[in-house]
């Protein structure tokens, strides 16, 4: 079984952390590295052309949900 990788890049990172209050959860930041992270394998899947249709996305939904 593959794990999964999670890696951000310091810019997004650095860019992030300059938004949050003075004092912040911890949770909520490991909260929002996993979501940077997530958003930049997007990405690189979307730049890589792994993508699929919307028509395909609908399929694989209506699957999942019976």
């Amino acid at each position: 079984m593959r794990t999964k990788e999670h890696t951000v890049t310091r810019k997004a990172l650095l860019r992030s952390v300059k938004e949050l209050p003075e004092q912040v959860p911890v949770d909520e930041l490991i909260d929002r590295i996993l979501l940077l992270s997530k958003i930049e394998r997007g990405l690189a899947q979307s730049a890589n052309g792994e993508v699929v249709s919307t028509a395909e996305a609908h399929k694989r939904l209506r699957k999942w949900s019976k």
